[in-house]
C-alpha cells in the first residue's frame, strides 16, 4: 500500500491520539497537512496534523481485534487495521507477522491536555497520566478518589470531580477558524469549568447529557449530571440550559434543575459564600476547621487543592455539619480549601477559599501542658517546663473548651504569650513546633480567668 492510499484509509478514523513508546520503528510513510496535497485538498486534516504508521509483531493467538485493543485502545477499530494492511477483518494472524498500526497525531488545537491527575482516573480504560493528550472520542472516567483537569487550546479549563464520566465529542479550535468549538458529553458526575477564549477568537463551549445541554458563554460554572437530573450553577458569565425545545438563560449567581423529559427549570438564586471562623496557623490530620452556618444549606462541599483556582484538587469532603476534620491522606504542605453550601435543590453555591497549612504529627515527641494566669485584662499563657531543645511552640487559645473559633500563636522556645482578650475564661493548649510543617500532638486543655 502506498502512502497516499494509507492516508485515505486513515481519514475515516475517529481522532485518536496514541503515545508512541520510544524504540518502535517508525514507518517512513508520513503525510502532513502542510505537505500532503490530498489531505490539504480534502481539508480532513488540520494544519500541523500528521498521519504516520509503525510496526507491531503479532504473537500467538493475536487477532486484528486484539491488536486494535492493545494498540488503538478499542477492539472495535480492527477494521482500520484491516484496511490499512489490505487484510480481511477475519484474517487469522501468524506469530511473527508484521502489522502496520496507523497513527493520527492531531494538531495542538485539536486536543486537550491533562494538566493535573490525582487518584483513580482512566482514559479509555488505561490510567490517565499528567500531560497526556486527550482527543475527540476519548472517554475519561474518574473513580471515587479521582480528580482530573483538562486544558484546551483556547485556555478553557474543565475540572472532573470524583465519579465522573466525560467524553470529548467535538473539538475545533484552529487559529484560522472564526470560532473555537468545544463540546463535552457526560452521562454522570460533576464538572467544574472556567471557559475562556484566546486572542479575541469567539468560543462556543457546550456540555451535553442524554436529555439536556448547557451552552456556556465565557463563564465559571458547576454542572452535576445525574442519570435523570441536570443541575447547573453559574458564578460568572452566562449559561443557556436547553431541553425539550426550551431554554433557560442563567446569569451569574443563579442555577437551575432540569429533570429528564421536562424543560429546564426556572432560575434559582445560589447560596452566598460561607464565612470561616478563625483558622489555626496550621492543622494536622483530624484537626477541625469550621465556618458559620448558612441557613438554607442542606450540606456543604469542601475541596482541598494545591492551587487557589482548584485545578489541582487532592481531596473532597461532603459535610452536613459546619465543621470538618482535616483528611489523613493529605501530605504536609500548603493547601487551598474551598467550601460552598448546597441548597435543597442540590445546587452548589458560591465558594469561599482559604489557605490551610497542613503539618505532619511527630508521634515520638511527648505532649506538653499549658498554664494560664491573669493580670488585669491580660491573659498570660505559658508552656509548663518547656524543653530547652524545642525550637518553638504553637499556643492555641479559645473562649470555648471545644475550640470552635481558635486563635493560634507561634512563640519562641521560651514558651510564653500575653493576650488581651475580652473574656471571663480562656482555654489553651500547646504543642511543640519542630518546623513549620512538623508538630507534636496537643497536650491537655488548660483554663483560667
Amino acid at each position: 500500500m502506498n502512502s497516499r492510499s494509507r492516508v485515505a484509509s486513515l481519514l475515516a478514523l475517529p481522532m485518536l491520539l496514541l503515545s508512541v513508546t520510544t524504540g518502535f520503528t517508525q514507518n517512513e510513510d508520513t503525510a502532513t497537512a502542510d505537505n500532503a496535497s490530498e489531505g490539504a485538498a480534502s481539508g480532513a486534516l488540520a494544519p500541523g496534523s500528521t498521519i504516520t504508521s509503525r510496526e507491531t509483531i503479532a504473537v500467538a493467538g493475536d487477532t486484528l481485534a486484539s491488536i486494535a485493543r492493545r494498540e488503538l485502545g478499542s477492539g472495535g477499530l480492527s477494521w482500520s487495521l484491516a484496511e490499512f494492511n489490505d487484510l480481511d477483518a477475519a484474517t487469522v494472524l501468524e506469530a511473527g507477522q508484521i502489522v502496520l498500526v496507523p497513527l493520527y497525531t492531531p494538531a495542538a488545537s485539536e486536543v486537550a491536555r491533562a494538566i493535573f491527575v490525582k487518584g483513580t482516573v482512566e482514559l479509555e480504560g488505561t490510567a490517565l497520566e499528567r500531560n497526556s493528550l486527550v482527543s475527540v472520542g476519548d472517554v475519561i472516567t474518574t473513580g471515587p478518589d479521582g480528580f482530573a483537569s483538562l486544558e484546551f487550546w483556547s485556555g478553557t479549563l474543565i475540572n472532573l470531580q470524583p465519579d465522573t464520566v466525560a467524553r470529548i465529542t467535538r473539538l475545533s479550535c484552529l487559529e484560522s477558524a472564526e470560532t473555537c468549538i468545544v463540546e463535552v458529553e457526560s452521562n454522570g458526575g460533576e464538572l467544574k469549568g472556567d471557559v475562556n477564549g484566546r486572542d479575541g477568537q469567539p468560543l462556543e463551549f457546550r456540555l451535553t447529557t442524554p436529555f439536556a445541554a448547557a451552552a456556556v458563554r465565557g463563564t465559571t460554572f458547576s454542572i452535576i449530571a445525574d442519570p435523570r437530573v441536570l443541575r447547573t450553577a453559574v458564578t460568572e458569565g452566562v449559561v443557556a440550559v436547553q431541553a425539550m425545545n426550551a431554554e433557560t438563560s442563567l446569569d451569574p449567581g443563579f442555577g437551575s434543575v432540569t429533570n429528564e423529559g421536562e424543560p429546564p427549570g426556572e432560575a434559582i438564586a445560589l447560596l452566598r459564600p460561607p464565612v470561616f471562623r478563625s483558622l489555626p496557623v496550621r492543622a494536622t490530620a483530624g484537626d477541625m476547621l469550621g465556618w458559620f452556618e448558612l441557613l438554607d444549606a442542606r450540606e456543604y462541599n469542601a475541596v482541598f487543592a494545591a492551587d487557589r483556582a482548584g485545578r489541582e484538587a487532592v481531596a473532597r469532603l461532603d459535610n452536613d455539619d459546619v465543621r470538618l476534620a482535616v483528611p489523613s491522606e493529605l501530605d504536609s504542605g500548603d493547601y487551598f480549601l474551598a467550601v460552598n453550601g448546597v441548597d435543597e435543590n442540590g445546587l452548589s453555591g458560591y465558594p469561599t477559599t482559604v489557605r490551610v497549612a497542613v503539618a505532619d504529627l511527630a508521634p515520638d515527641v511527648a505532649p506538653l501542658e499549658a498554664s494560664i494566669s491573669r493580670e488585669a485584662s491580660e491573659f498570660i499563657v505559658e508552656v509548663v517546663d518547656p524543653p530547652e531543645s524545642a525550637p518553638g511552640f504553637e499556643i492555641q487559645v479559645s473562649i470555648t473548651p471545644e475550640f470552635d473559633d481558635p486563635l493560634s500563636i507561634d512563640v519562641s522556645n521560651a514558651g510564653r504569650a500575653i493576650l488581651s482578650l475580652d473574656a471571663d475564661t480562656l482555654y489553651a493548649r500547646v504543642r511543640t513546633l519542630l518546623d513549620p510543617f512538623t508538630v507534636s500532638a496537643f497536650g491537655p486543655v488548660a483554663s483560667g480567668g
